[in-house]
């Protein structure tokens, strides 16, 4: 069993006699068991925890796609609209005051290949990119 793992079947007990399950083996999300009382053997199945699947994503990070000073032109709107879904459901001049004031739209929270898929997809749209993930120096 590995360091730390704690049974999906510790706290349950036979589901025949109420006697308590000894873990026998743990075969990728699948744990094995044998009642200590009446001897059957149980099967359960687990799912990772919503932590383990964010955990095994990655760290998490933020990708900045640049237009430089003042408002974007026209084809950079046009650009960003393709990549913020938020931007393509308003009518331009709409999409056009939020971006008023500011030289970056900012993707935060997302995984290292989210922002390299995002990055590439700005960058062959005409846009600069740059990101900040918690393990790498800027």
């Amino acid at each position: 069993m590995p360091d730390g793992y704690t049974p999906m079947s510790e706290a349950r007990k036979c589901r025949h006699c109420g006697g308590q399950l000894e873990l026998v083996s743990i075969q990728g999300p699948m744990e094995f068991t044998r009642c200590s009382s009446c001897e059957r053997e149980q099967v359960f199945l687990g799912t990772p925890s919503s932590e383990e699947l964010i955990k095994s994503a990655g760290p998490r990070g933020t990708l900045k796609v640049i237009w430089g000073e003042g408002k974007p032109n026209a084809k950079q709107v046009h650009a960003l609209r393709q990549l913020v879904p938020e931007l393509l459901q308003k009518p331009v001049p709409e999409a056009l005051t939020l971006l008023r004031g500011r030289t970056c739209w900012a993707f935060e929270g997302i995984t290292r290949a989210h922002a390299k898929e995002l990055g590439q997809k700005a960058i062959s749209l005409g846009l600069e990119v740059r990101t900040e993930f918690p393990d790498t120096q800027c």
